[in-house]
């Protein structure tokens, strides 16, 4: 063991020994101050006069950034291990002298931007080349496209500078028209909407460049070629090429069984419709309903109406029935109103219903269930960055709501308590290799507390949170899981062959507080697998093998789960 150890530190220290003798030295000498300064560089890189001449450069911005502005290399010479520079460092500059003309500072007055005094300050080239982008960048959205930000009257002494600092607004911009080509078939003023554009309004450069990125986001259009802006003398017009594109979808799969309770025949089965853009105004509406048997139905009808009259706001809602054989029936409306920003964002503001009744078997049960209703009012916020709507491959989805409310029992006088949701949920793509190699980085959490300062309350199995299967955590059957609380994380790495086409692995990792026996137990499942995406003309099937450790389950073939969806567009 001994010999092993000292031949692993032999030849960890010929590596450090190769690694310092293959590099090079680089030293730079200023002749007229006789400053030197040595660096260590990898080697066989800078062995060509090419990247040597880039990197001397890029060795001399720390000099510009404090004054040296006449800093230069004047000779270089090298060889396998040394580089060798001569230059002159030359005078610290300093600004005698920056003011801004009186009509300048009228305009910068009256767009909000603040000339910090420079007077007497080391120059700084790279802080005035900050302070122009800010200045020229608040002009582009205030409808001066065209403004430039320049030096006047600019006189150099031995150490100091002295200068004007002048705007050049150029014409003032309004938007004039937006033209749509193509087939598309969408209402012109939810267009206008979507993409925050008035007739008549300044024209605004952030604004533009977000246009494609909106339009990207809307499964109904397809962009031909990117927007394009003609400027006329005083106005701007808007051309967006699009198409229209089949983004509504169907997916269905029905069966019967003998419920062995009753003896009696009962389907199963689960159905999903979602229409899009049906109305021409951009709508969603989406209708599910799902029995995987044992008397479990569940039905979801959700709409989202963006942009209501052409406006900022929109109407989203939901309403959702749960029924676990004659056990007990949730239903569950919502309805949010949304005010959308420029940033593709949206806030919320939520009312959210709930009520749940069970018919009471035995004793036992009477400990699990409870009638009980809930009426909360909350906030919630959207954002969305994503470059797609069916398989993204870059961007940030993130939503996020936090209602409260008063929960009632209503089979008993006793007292009432204040029941409080909160959920995050966020979504990112970052590229690895190109579009070819994604890596998709998931977090999805949700926490149910009540509080009464009088009497301890608890929550009753049919008011918990139904996780499990494909959209939680995978490797577990769906919905078979109680919590009032849960946070998974979850990484996915795909392998796009196509567009929008491959394979992928995924790991779900989980904090769960579990709902058993009438306690709440915390644990830390594990989902492990492979899954694979194909989109065809017809539609999207998507297929997972999963692989789950925890809740009395362990990570074996024999407790395998395969999830799959299939959906056909039309």
């Amino acid at each position: 063991m001994m010999k092993f150890n000292r031949i692993f530190i032999l030849l960890i220290v010929l590596l450090l020994i190769q690694k310092i003798c293959n590099s090079q030295d680089l030293t730079i000498k200023f002749t007229d101050t006789g400053k030197s300064f040595k660096y260590k560089l990898p080697s066989n890189k800078y062995s060509d006069s090419i990247f040597i001449t880039k990197t001397l450069h890029e060795f001399l911005l720390p000099l510009y950034s404090k004054g040296y502005l006449s800093a230069s290399i004047d000779s270089f010479y090298f060889d396998s291990t040394l580089i060798r520079a001569y230059g002159i460092m030359g005078s610290q500059y300093r600004w005698m002298r920056f003011r801004v003309d009186s009509i300048s500072q009228f305009w910068f007055n009256n767009f909000g931007i603040k000339i910090p005094r420079n007077e007497d300050k080391i120059i700084n080239p790279e802080r005035f080349t900050r302070l122009a982008n800010t200045i020229t960048k608040k002009l582009e959205d205030s409808g001066y496209p065209f403004a430039k930000v320049k030096l006047d009257s600019v006189k150099i002494g031995r150490d100091e500078v002295s200068a004007i600092l002048r705007l050049d607004k150029e014409s003032k911009i309004l938007i004039d028209t937006l033209y749509i080509k193509g087939d598309t078939r969408i209402n012109y003023k939810h267009i206008m909407a979507l993409l925050s554009l008035k007739k008549g309004e300044l024209y605004s450069e952030s604004k533009i460049k977000l246009i494609d990125q909106k339009l990207k986001q809307q499964p109904y259009l397809s962009i031909i070629k990117p927007t394009e802006v003609e400027f006329l003398s005083h106005t701007a017009r808007v051309y967006c090429y699009l198409n229209n594109k089949i983004a509504s979808r169907f997916s269905g799969l029905a069966g019967f069984y003998n419920d062995k309770k009753d003896g009696k025949i009962k389907l199963n089965g689960n159905l999903n419709l979602l229409l899009v853009n049906a109305m021409k105004n951009g709508e969603k509406i989406n209708f599910l309903w799902n029995a995987p048997g044992k008397g479990v139905q569940n039905l979801d009808i959700e709409s989202d109406w963006p942009y209501i009259f052409a406006s900022q706001m929109g109407v989203t809602g939901s309403f959702t029935l749960y029924k676990h054989d004659s056990t007990y029936i949730t239903i569950n409306p919502k309805v949010s109103i949304s005010f959308f920003s420029q940033n593709r964002g949206r806030f919320l503001l939520n009312l959210d219903y709930k009520k749940t009744s069970f018919s009471a078997i035995n004793l036992a049960q009477e400990s699990r269930y409870s009638n009980t209703s809930a009426l909360l009012y909350g906030i919630g916020y959207e954002f969305n960055s994503l470059n797609g709507f069916v398989l993204p491959s870059q961007g940030l989805y993130f939503k996020s709501s936090l209602n409260t409310g008063t929960r009632k029992l209503n089979q008993s006088n006793k007292s009432n308590s204040n029941l409080i949701e909160g959920e995050i949920f966020a979504r990112g793509y970052i590229p690895l290799y190109e579009n070819r190699l994604i890596l998709s980085l998931i977090s999805n959490s949700k926490i149910k507390g009540i509080y009464n300062s009088k009497v301890s309350m608890k929550l009753y199995e049919n008011e918990m949170y139904r996780i499990g299967g494909m959209e939680t955590i995978r490797g577990f059957n769906q919905e078979e899981i109680l919590s009032q609380a849960y946070s998974i994380a979850s990484a996915e790495v795909h392998l796009r062959i196509s567009e929008g086409s491959g394979f992928y692995l995924f790991a779900d990792k989980g904090f769960v507080k579990v709902y058993e026996s009438v306690k709440n137990n915390d644990a830390w499942p594990l989902g492990l697998g492979i899954g694979l995406n194909l989109v065809t003309k017809s539609g999207l099937f998507n297929l997972s093998y999963a692989l789950g450790d925890g809740f009395g389950q362990s990570m074996s073939l024999k407790d395998a789960k395969v999830h799959f969806g299939i959906s056909t567009v039309f």
